[in-house]
């Protein structure tokens, strides 16, 4: 939830400290989340912001090809994981499916161990999951990936709801929307809002409240629609991240 800006800053020292100890391996994830930063800020001669190119990663297939060769898994985990972020961020759904099974075939769940990717990967994997089945109800592989992301997150959730039970309660939400359980979903959603607004996730309470303006348009509540979109355009300008902001604008005018 911390400012883009400022974490990019960051980004910018711990690449002088890496380059300096030779620390290869955190040098290339160091440059996929950068990346990825830039591309939610609006990166110079961004034209897809799902695609990893830009200031920081000028030739994103080339980027990849390299990590393969060199048998750099973590790497290549942390690059497939960064584009579904991105993919289902800015809509393309069934993009982020596809990153999606690329991370399980490179087998993020033994590459990447730190409870930050793990749960991101829980988290959009999830909602992934969820937004896939909307679109093909008829595979059933999309709920039970999104019942085991829900599984999870009750697990971590009982431990840190802090940092957990609004993810909890977004997931949860968005299944209820699934099965069109509108009164429930929209309860969750407006819980899920509260916790990552009081706990200080801008960067998902924004994401959240886009989701419900989509639910609520749906519904035929154009109104409160525009006042989520509203929200979620406001959330995504304190995070830093312009770019989307403008993808927002332009989606839901």
């Amino acid at each position: 939830g911390q400012p883009l800006n400022e974490i990019v800053k960051k980004m910018v020292e711990l690449d002088k400290e890496c380059k300096q100890y030779r620390m290869e391996m955190i040098i290339t994830v160091t440059f996929v989340w950068w990346q990825c930063m830039l591309n939610l800020i609006g990166g110079l001669g961004q034209e897809d912001p799902t695609v990893l190119e830009g200031e920081i990663i000028r030739h994103g297939d080339s980027f990849l090809h390299v990590q393969i060769e060199r048998k750099m898994n973590a790497s290549i985990c942390q690059y497939h994981l960064v584009r579904l972020l991105l993919a289902y961020t800015f809509g393309k759904y069934e993009l982020a499916a596809e990153m999606y099974d690329k991370c399980m075939e490179a087998e993020l769940d033994k590459n990447l161990m730190s409870r930050f990717t793990v749960s991101v990967f829980a988290l959009y994997g999830g909602l992934t999951a969820l937004a896939m089945a909307r679109i093909d109800p008829e595979n059933s592989k999309w709920n039970e990936i999104a019942n085991r992301s829900i599984s999870k997150m009750e697990t971590w959730a009982s431990s840190s709801a802090w940092n957990f039970e609004h993810k909890l309660c977004f997931l949860r939400a968005e299944k209820m929307a699934n099965a069109g359980d509108r009164q429930g979903a929209a309860a969750f959603y407006d819980r899920a809002i509260k916790l990552a607004r009081d706990h200080g996730f801008v960067n998902e309470e924004a994401v959240i409240c886009e989701r419900y303006a989509e639910f609520l348009r749906l519904t035929g509540d154009e109104e409160s629609a525009k006042d989520q979109y509203d929200t979620a355009c406001n959330a995504y300008m304190k995070w830093g991240a312009l770019r989307k902001c403008e993808d927002l604008k332009a989606s839901s005018s």
